[in-house]
């Protein structure tokens, strides 16, 4: 990736924890691959669409208050195609529906492959 390109990431998740825990995660990552990023971090779906920033991944949480995510991340790809969106949630039973709208789906607690 051009080190003069800045990654737009948002973070979406109404458990406060989990979004600390992502931003964390986040930061580090970037850091060790030296990318410029801004990081947005919202609480609900609504939130996130509210404003006009075309985000270049979106880690985000399927079950919301509010606005579920699968609707938000649907508005989200709707705005530009070319957001990555990548579903954070403890609920695997909707892995097979994130796939619709997502590239990947990181189930939270559920082995090694999850996120702790």
């Amino acid at each position: 990736m051009d080190k003069d390109v800045i990654m737009r990431i948002a973070i979406c998740d109404d458990e406060l924890l989990i979004r600390q825990q992502l931003r964390d995660k986040t930061e580090v990552f970037m850091a060790e691959w030296q990318m410029p990023y801004t990081l947005d971090v919202f609480a609900n779906g609504e939130e996130l669409l509210a404003g006009e920033t075309i985000y270049d991944i979106i880690l985000l949480d399927v079950q919301l208050m509010g606005m579920d995510g699968m609707r938000a991340a649907m508005a989200m790809k709707a705005r530009c195609m070319d957001t990555l969106v990548i579903f954070i949630s403890s609920f695997v039973q909707y892995a097979p529906l994130g796939y619709q709208s997502a590239i990947r789906y990181i189930c939270m607690f559920c082995g090694e492959s999850g996120l702790h």
